[in-house]
């Protein structure tokens, strides 16, 4: 039996040097893309992590593995299974575009927005490839109903600060990216006699 890793907690962040450098790259890529370099981003996102999980046994699917973490993902997040992965990606996407969605309609978000609290449990039911599927097909919508996803109000992130409806889901496109690299390295490393 593996014993289970000795990680940082949910919600303890990003390295400060790293954090840094994460700001700037996301306030570079708002401002070099519109909503509709936004909804070719989330579907190149999600036609790649499809493709990676094609031939992967649904049991597979569900086997956590340690992987060295990445550039933008906490260290409690690096000892999930693909299956918890895109769990925490419904929830995030969803919960980024709803936010988004208020903002563009002139209200104020209530939610206040913890990391720790959009963690995947261990199981995860069924399911779970197709609700990723549609949650990144929401966000396309969304982002193709309007011209702008500017805003005049925000809402903050806990570790990037203020962010108006365009950084939202810009923010929301990126996280795509960095989760889908999360299930390359976790297959890469998944035992392949299960």
């Amino acid at each position: 039996m593996n014993a289970v890793p000795k990680l940082a907690a949910p919600g303890a962040g990003l390295p400060a040097l790293e954090l840094c450098f994460s700001k700037i790259l996301l306030k570079l890529f708002l401002l070099g893309n519109s909503n509709k370099a936004f909804i070719v981003k989330a579907l190149r996102e999600k036609a790649l992590t499809l493709h990676l999980l094609e031939g992967v046994l649904p049991a597979q699917r569900n086997v956590q593995v340690l992987i060295p973490r990445l550039m933008g993902m906490e260290d409690s997040s690096r000892n999930w299974s693909v299956a918890m992965t895109l769990q925490h990606l419904v929830t995030t996407t969803e919960g980024m575009v709803a936010i988004a969605k208020e903002l563009t309609q002139g209200k104020q978000p209530k939610i206040e927005v913890k990391i720790e609290n959009v963690k995947p449990a261990d199981s995860i039911e069924s399911g779970v490839e197709r609700r990723y599927s549609e949650s990144v097909d929401r966000l396309v919508s969304f982002a193709g109903e309007r011209d702008s996803l500017k805003t005049t109000l925000t809402h903050p992130h806990p570790w990037f600060g203020p962010l108006d409806g365009h950084g939202w889901i810009g923010l929301a496109c990126l996280h795509l990216g960095i989760h889908r690299r999360q299930i390359a390295s976790t297959l890469a490393l998944l035992p392949r006699h299960q």
